[in-house]
């Protein structure tokens, strides 16, 4: 079991949720410097939403910020291959595939980001 199904497994038991609400309660955590209530806020929204990328996106940026460089850009790879989907029916704009694009090069370069405000 990878460690994307695993999350999955463990949250099971959550249903479809809003992730508008989740993120940004996972932001405000993540900006509070909550890294444990943060990572679970995201791995919930992972759960409810497996083949979406917003949850994976803010779980890399939990993991960038605790300095486990590899999950993050595991995390990262994942919200790219993920967002991907969304573009074979225009749902999601080209723009938004460019800035997943330009995070996980921060990640992969070591550099300085700022989640969801603006790129490194």
């Amino acid at each position: 079991m990878n460690q994307f199904e695993k999350i999955i497994k463990d949250y099971s038991y959550i249903n479809f949720i809003n992730d508008d609400k989740w993120v940004e309660d996972g932001l405000d955590l993540l900006s509070d410097k909550e890294y444990k209530k943060a990572a679970k806020k995201f791995k919930e929204l992972i759960a409810s939403q497996p083949f979406h990328h917003t949850g994976y996106i803010g779980l890399s940026f939990v993991y960038y910020e605790i300095n486990e460089k590899e999950k993050a850009v595991l995390f990262m790879k994942k919200a790219l291959e993920l967002a991907r989907n969304f573009l074979k029916d225009n749902s999601i704009s080209m723009i938004f595939i460019e800035e997943i694009e330009v995070y996980l090069q921060c990640m992969i370069n070591n550099e300085t980001i700022y989640p969801w405000e603006r790129l490194c």
